[in-house]
């Protein structure tokens, strides 16, 4: 009964022989989801309908994987064994560009090493007719001096020199400048190269899955990380031009350099882990506390007039890209500790993109909204501070210048996104908003009067934070910031500056007067709104009280017209909702006062 054992060693022996015939496939690449930083890729591998162990040899595997991530989730009548990575040494990489320019590198390194012969060449025959020379000179004085000169023999071989020596010059003139050419050409070519593969070792990632089938087709999926891929959220915000509505186009800037191209595959964006400003400037609160009194060392008229000089050209130059020295200036006029605080600027960021497409593009717009908050302190400061208002009554009116959520999103079509080292933009949904548009107008900030919309998320996708491209119609209006929204949240946009408005602060009258041990100072302020428009126009009009960090300092709104609204909780922030002709102005008058120890005076007390 011991004689079957060898006839079941027999059959092993050729099990073993027919599986160490490896099956070479490469597969196809069916969906591809890409996380921050990696990217997860499933490639297909049909099976022939042979039964038994079969070794697979998934060829080509691109340059970033990630050998520790590779998994294999068998089909039906499938079952896998082992799964593993090798890097197998290759001559060429296995890409048709990579191997194109590896071929033309190696074709000029062909034809300068023919130029180089052929300078080699050309140096031994100038130092033969050197020779030549040296020889005809001396051949001639010997002639000369027997006697037997013979002048229209050494006439021909003089010329035979220069003119071969004239001709040997110009072409290695010649081979000198296009050994030049082709060594810049091949230059150019090898950083091609190095950016096509990374660093290509210059060898082959193949995968070998083990398995044991059953008859008939069967498939397996392989499953693998790369690195090199990356994406983040980018917007085009359209409103219509007649207001009527907004389509949020919301794409993702995807970077993919993991050395496979991405052909016609299910994508996937999830955010788990394995120059031209379109909005308003944000108004702070203005907060004061008291201090003893002090001299003061320059007129209020000569440096509020500077102060506010230096708002508008901060003003004007918000949002732009090249910006000009007074952009500048205005910063550095700040108080230090201000600056330090908020005014830390990426001087001549580039890109990037707003993002992005548009990460990284234009100057810190929340930076500069900063700068021109503590800007506009410091001309209301002035106003509070100073004793009177002679030379003191000045307006900042500018119109003398020119101003970690976890989503994943699926693709609704195929997309094909090759390796290479440039983002590429896709989008991922055109999202319809009803949105609600007004109007913004900070006079103490800006005499520019900015267009908002208010929208609603109600649709079925979060929107991550990332930066847009605004349009109004067909007009590009500027870049700005669209802020994460979930489902059902309310964000606002903005559309830009508003052309046919102006807006302008007047400080019109000013009086004090010392009641018991206080001060009482009583301000009157204009706010105006220019329409040079030919219909009327609803405006948000904006300003604020100064807001005290005790009970040292009693500040009252003592009238209004109109009545204003709070529209800071208590931070003394103010809003009117007006109404300016078509081609006039409307006005809003407010009058305040402030009382505290007459033996103090008020200086700014940060937010």
């Amino acid at each position: 009964m011991a004689r079957p054992l060898p006839l079941v060693l027999l059959a092993l022996a050729m099990a073993t022989t027919a599986a160490a015939e490896p099956l070479t496939l490469a597969g196809k690449l069916t969906a591809v989801t890409v996380f921050q930083g990696q990217a997860l890729v499933t490639r297909d591998l049909e099976l022939p309908a042979t039964a038994g162990l079969v070794e697979v040899v998934v060829t080509d595997l691109p340059e970033q994987l990630l050998a520790g991530s590779l998994y294999a989730e068998p089909g039906e009548g499938v079952e896998v064994r082992s799964v593993r990575t090798r890097n197998r040494p290759v001559s060429s990489a296995p890409r048709e560009e990579v191997q194109k320019l590896q071929e033309r590198i190696a074709e000029l390194g062909r034809q300068r090493l023919a130029l180089q012969r052929e300078r080699a060449m050309l140096t031994q025959r100038l130092n033969y007719l050197n020779q030549l020379e040296t020889f005809t000179a001396g051949k001639a004085r010997e002639d000369l001096h027997t006697g037997v000169l013979d002048a229209e023999a050494l006439r021909e071989l003089t010329n035979l020199v220069f003119t071969q020596r004239e001709a040997t010059m110009e072409r290695e003139l010649e081979a000198m400048t296009q050994d030049e050419s082709l060594a810049a050409e091949q230059q150019l070519a090898q950083r091609e190269l190095a950016t096509l593969t990374g660093g290509d070792d210059k060898t082959t990632r193949e995968a070998v899955v083990f398995l044991n089938k059953e008859a008939g087709a069967a498939s397996v999926r392989l499953m693998y990380l790369v690195g090199g891929a990356n994406w983040s959220p980018s917007y085009n915000v359209r409103a219509k031009e007649d207001r009527s509505g907004v389509t949020l186009e919301y794409n993702a800037s995807v970077t993919q350099m993991s050395g496979e191209d991405w052909t016609d595959v299910e994508m996937t964006l999830s955010t788990a882990t394995p120059s031209l400003v379109a909005t308003p400037p944000k108004l702070d609160p203005l907060t004061v506390r008291l201090a003893a009194a002090m001299v003061q060392q320059e007129s209020p008229g000569r440096s509020k007039s500077e102060l506010s000089q230096q708002q508008r050209a901060l003003a004007t130059n918000r949002g732009n890209f090249a910006l000009d020295r007074s952009y500048w200036s205005a910063l550095s006029s700040v108080d230090a500790a201000a600056e330090d605080k908020s005014t830390k600027l990426k001087r001549g960021a580039g890109g990037g993109g707003f993002g992005a497409i548009y990460a990284n593009s234009g100057p810190n717009v929340d930076a500069t909204d900063k700068t021109l908050n503590s800007l506009a302190c410091a001309v209301q400061l002035l106003d509070l501070q100073a004793g009177d208002i002679e030379g003191g009554l000045a307006t900042t009116d500018g119109a003398s210048t020119s101003e970690g959520l976890s989503v994943v999103y699926r693709l609704p079509n195929k997309t094909s996104l090759p390796s290479r080292s440039d983002q590429q933009l896709i989008q991922v949904a055109a999202l319809p908003l009803e949105a609600e548009f007004y109007r913004i107008a900070t006079p103490v900030l800006t005499s520019y009067v900015y267009q908002e919309a208010k929208l609603t998320n109600a649709t079925k996708h979060v929107l991550l934070a990332g930066p847009s491209a605004t349009f109004l119609g067909d007009r590009f209006v500027g870049r700005g910031e669209i802020p994460q929204a979930a489902i059902g949240e309310s964000f606002t946009v903005g559309l830009g500056i508003d052309e046919s408005l102006r807006a302008s602060r007047e400080l019109a009258d000013k009086s004090d007067r010392v009641q018991g041990g206080n001060r009482i100072a009583r301000f009157d302020y204009v706010l105006t709104i220019e329409n040079f428009g030919d219909a009327e126009t609803e405006v948000r009009v904006l300003d604020r009280l100064p807001k005290s960090d005790g009970d040292a300092i009693k500040v009252t709104l003592v009238e209004s017209d109109p009545e204003a609204e709070d529209a800071g909780e208590d931070d003394g922030l103010l809003r009117w909702d007006v109404k300016a002709p078509a081609a006039g102005e409307t006005t809003v008058s407010y009058t305040m006062t402030i009382e505290h120890d007459k033996n103090l005076r008020i200086v700014g007390g940060g937010k």
